[in-house]
């Protein structure tokens, strides 16, 4: 039989691979898939809305896949970054391609890395890639929360809303986060000077003056002997402390991309008297404000709700918010969903069922993200205030029970001498 003389394509052999992925800021899954190479699969996960971390040939080697992405030697400024956003958004809404805007702000940007960075997305576009795939090469710069947003906006069309709900929240945050930073300067340094001395007493001073009293043969009452225990410790199994901190560190560190140690910590903080209500009033204050502004932008419901989803920084609220948006795809109404919720308060889903029934849902969740930003503006102020007589206090406490521990002893001595 004669050949056609036509060319023969080439089979690429197809490898399976093992896969460990963040599908959310709290949830990292594992498969296996095949592919006909690793550029392949991060391709195909990108697709699934999955974020690849690593990635290893079954019976192969483990290839982190952050070793082959994109690390600037200095991160461009927050507040060019929130420039860049805004700009960007402005463009797409000006008619502007995606393609074109980044070469403009590449070519005008005077962050310099801010512009490498900008270099190598245009750089991925012209190779095809999808922008949220480009920016998760960037991980140092783009947080998976930043690229969730943006690959979440690809998937509705909205891309120029989203950036600009990015632009704003990065705004706010870098607010938020600069407010904090000048109301705990003082408190932190004061909370450091009252460690080091309270380790120099412990250290030095305290073992001098426990000889004296060893030498006497006085029987020591319990505060001074616990006193004691404690300055031993200090004085001479220092390097036990260091290797105890570093091992907590390194746990946490190993342990932090891990889903059900995420969710453990996550339902922690929602545990927790003051930090879970605050944790639950953000989260609701950014859930209304975003899907307020995509419906009023004419967005589905539906769609916004994925957006919101994707936002969500607590694994736990995120794993109820899907709840809630899997019950409005089935035809349910987003007030009773939210209402049937065990984490979210019954009050919040209330007032979104009213406002549904009298068709003012976007002026509604305007009103309720204002409120429940103010709310946790107070707190937070009123947390910030109470920080440092709290640090005093404390560190008084230390210092006050090393002086007592340390001078029940002489008082003692004193009244036997009497």
């Amino acid at each position: 039989m004669k050949s056609c003389g036509c060319p023969r394509r080439a089979v690429t052999e197809m490898q399976r691979f093992k896969y460990t992925a963040k599908a959310s800021p709290g949830e990292v899954v594992k498969g296996e898939m095949p592919a006909e190479n690793e550029q392949v699969l991060v391709n195909r996960l990108n697709m699934m809305g999955l974020y690849p971390l690593e990635v290893s040939k079954v019976n192969g080697t483990k290839t982190s896949v952050t070793d082959r992405l994109r690390v600037p030697f200095r991160k461009p400024a927050r507040g060019a970054l929130v420039i860049f956003t805004r700009q960007l958004a402005y463009m797409l809404g000006a008619g502007m391609t995606l393609h074109t805007a980044l070469r403009f702000l590449r070519n005008e940007a005077i962050d310099s890395p801010l512009r490498n960075t900008l270099d190598g997305l245009v750089e991925d576009l012209k190779g095809g890639k999808r922008f949220s795939e480009a920016l998760s090469a960037w991980p140092n710069v783009f947080s998976p929360f930043y690229v969730n947003m943006v690959r979440a906006g690809e998937r509705g069309g909205m891309l120029e809303l989203v950036l600009e709900y990015l632009a704003q929240f990065l705004e706010k945050e870098e607010d938020v986060q600069k407010q904090v930073r000048t109301a705990l300067a003082y408190p932190v340094l004061m909370g450091f000077m009252g460690l080091i001395t309270v380790s120099i007493l412990l250290t030095f001073v305290v073992p001098q003056i426990v000889s004296m009293f060893e030498d006497i043969g006085q029987t020591l009452p319990l505060p001074t002997r616990v006193l004691i225990s404690v300055s031993d410790i200090f004085a001479h199994h220092w390097g036990i402390i260091g290797a105890a901190f570093a091992a907590v560190v390194f746990f946490l560190r190993a342990q932090r991309h891990k889903s059900a140690f995420v969710h453990k910590i996550d339902r922690l903080k929602l545990r927790l008297p003051f930090v879970g209500k605050l944790t639950v009033q953000a989260e609701l204050s950014q859930f209304a404000q975003t899907l307020g502004a995509l419906l009023a932008h004419g967005v589905p419901v539906q769609k916004a709700l994925e957006v919101v989803i994707a936002a969500s920084k607590n694994s736990v609220l995120q794993t109820e918010f899907r709840k809630v948006a899997r019950t409005v795809r089935e035809g349910g109404k987003l007030g009773t969903s939210l209402r049937a919720t065990k984490t979210l308060p019954n009050l919040f889903g209330q007032m979104i069922a009213i406002a549904e029934q009298t068709n003012q849902l976007e002026a509604t969740l305007g009103k309720l993200a204002s409120s429940l930003a103010q709310e946790v503006d107070r707190k937070v102020e009123i947390f910030t205030k109470l920080l440092e007589p709290a640090m005093i206090m404390l560190i008084g406490l230390f210092v006050g029970f090393i002086v007592f521990a340390m001078m029940l002893p002489i008082f003692q001595m004193d009244f036997v001498l009497q």
